[in-house]
């Protein structure tokens, strides 16, 4: 006999003549359990079962994170957050990187630095030039990490940088741009032009203004030029 059977009967026994009652506060005592349809374990089932076929196939975990693609874009956040929990444990780059942009962002997650800097972090180790660059804006910006980091800053925004991300290229050249204002060491002036050069050779109009705009004297314009052109070297030889 069940625990509810045999409440059932002592109610009875106890209750005798008034058995109807019990209809009406019977689920007043047990509750009426309500399911978050989210977290319902058979909903669950279903919902990884669309996503997920042989996980341990790099090939069907990259089938997960284009489904979780096209969901992003219909905007459809809450419902990749499991998937790409699913794909993070199992180091995907781009569920990485993803899953730090929806902690970033606050999108279907409760948003939080600490969170999109550490995934950010492990996608940035494994190669991804994107998340390489959103660590370097979050270390300079100290969202995530108090107080700011420069060296952190200025380390991936190097790495971003010399793999051709213009976002980055321009953060290492507001760095040091920073630095020479404390500084007025003419070396970090000479380095800011160069990485502010660099984004500007790709067409980006904030940085075509600000080499326009900057004031540098004709001996130290060389030395940055020639900076410039040893940095193009190396994003050519990688």
């Amino acid at each position: 006999m069940t625990n509810k059977q045999a409440f059932l009967s002592a109610f009875t026994i106890w209750f005798g003549n008034y058995n109807i009652g019990f209809v009406f506060i019977f689920p007043f005592l047990f509750g009426c359990e309500q399911r978050n349809e989210y977290k319902s374990p058979a909903k669950e089932s279903e919902y990884v079962s669309s996503y997920v076929y042989n996980p341990d196939e790099d090939r069907d975990l990259n089938i997960i994170y284009n489904r979780i693609h096209d969901d992003i874009k219909k905007k459809n956040y809450k419902k990749t957050v499991k998937p790409l929990l699913y794909l993070a444990d199992r180091n995907h780059t781009n569920g990485l990187r993803v899953l730090g942009m929806l902690y970033y962002r606050g999108f279907g997650l409760p948003q939080d630095y600490r969170e999109a800097l550490k995934y950010h972090l492990k996608a940035a180790e494994r190669g991804d030039v994107d998340s390489m660059s959103d660590a370097a804006h979050m270390f300079s910006s100290a969202e995530g990490v108090w107080p700011y980091d420069y060296e952190s800053a200025l380390d991936w925004g190097k790495k971003a940088g010399l793999k051709g991300n213009v976002k980055a290229q321009k953060l290492v050249g507001s760095l040091y741009d920073k630095k020479f204002e404390k500084t007025k060491d003419g070396k970090d002036r000479n380095y800011s032009y160069a990485w502010y050069n660099l984004a500007a050779s790709s067409g980006d109009e904030e940085a075509k203004k600000w080499i326009k705009n900057c004031f540098i004297l004709p001996l130290d314009l060389i030395k940055a030029q020639a900076l410039s052109t040893d940095l193009y070297e190396q994003i050519d030889n990688q």
